[in-house]
């Protein structure tokens, strides 16, 4: 369970110094193990959890076998394997979030509910409730849209790692969830939203693939993998997180004197001194 307004957008995406994004969240996934499971950490952040548990109640997901129809579909229009996607993803586990959207105002001027990033995956399958105006996207030519599917319908967006390996020709989709405007804080809807992520294997190398060097023979992006995207995304969001807190609980401090102060910030119990000198200060914010 993510907590209301923990979240940041802006500083996963590398912009910093923006408020928390106003939702909350549960991670959900498959309750099969993965290889990559308990594997995938570095000093300041875990990502990989144990299976999940469901009740008898719960069948197996039909969205894991509509996820395999698209990696292969994709696999063919990038001029692959059928199976080029899946043996990039097969030891990965796929994880689902539940977003909830609150009724709520905001904390800080121009504060969208979710602000305005890409997803680091081959895709994301996402299904909404019928909130209309509730998500924008960016198409190909920079001009913000709304998305509003017909009820019950899902729909695909493309992700970094798709977008690294067709060297651009398949960019990622940026998306957001914007703040209602013109909208009494009466009539304000809730909003819910579904995003099942596919995700690839942590170390399997990430390029741009032969084939659309020859449309681009610029290599618009180096090598990497999977876990290096993340972490440096998951990084930027740990330090903002933390930054946070440490400027909600700061008390403003008047001095009775006009003596210059020194403060010295020292880490505790071998922890990380996240208040580093020259970061920009974020809005204090609260911490459900």
């Amino acid at each position: 369970y993510i907590p209301f307004a923990t979240q940041n957008a802006n500083a996963y995406s590398g912009r910093f110094g923006l408020p928390n994004d106003l939702y909350e969240r549960f991670h959900f996934g498959t309750t099969k193990t993965k290889y990559a499971t308990f594997d995938q950490k570095r000093d300041d952040f875990v990502e990989g959890w144990t299976p999940n548990v469901y009740a008898p109640c719960f069948k197996e997901s039909a969205v894991d076998d509509l996820a395999s129809s698209l990696k292969k579909i994709l696999s063919t229009a990038m001029g692959q394997e059928e199976n080029f996607l899946e043996k990039l993803t097969y030891r990965a586990a796929p994880m689902m979030k539940a977003n909830f959207y609150p009724a709520c105002k905001k904390m800080s001027k121009d504060q969208p509910r979710l602000a305005e990033h890409t997803d680091v995956v081959p895709m994301t399958i996402m299904l909404q409730d019928d909130t209309k105006n509730g998500l924008e996207a960016q198409n190909v030519h920079g001009r913000w849209l709304f998305v509003n599917p017909p009820k019950n319908a899902l729909f695909v967006m493309t992700g970094d790692c798709t977008e690294i390996l067709t060297n651009g020709h398949y960019r990622a989709a940026p998306h957001k969830v914007p703040y209602p405007e013109n909208v009494e804080f009466s009539k304000m809807e809730c909003r819910i939203s579904l995003p099942y992520f596919v995700q690839m294997n942590k170390n399997d190398k990430l390029k741009p693939l032969a084939k659309f060097l020859k449309i681009n023979s610029t290599e618009k992006f180096k090598s990497t993998t999977y876990q290096d995207i993340m972490h440096k995304k998951m990084k930027n969001l740990v330090d903002t997180v933390l930054m946070t807190k440490i400027n909600a609980s700061i008390k403003p401090y008047k001095p009775k004197t006009s003596a210059k102060i020194r403060i010295k910030i020292r880490p505790t119990n071998n922890q990380r001194c996240w208040a580093v000198p020259r970061t920009p200060a974020l809005p204090a914010m609260p911490i459900a």
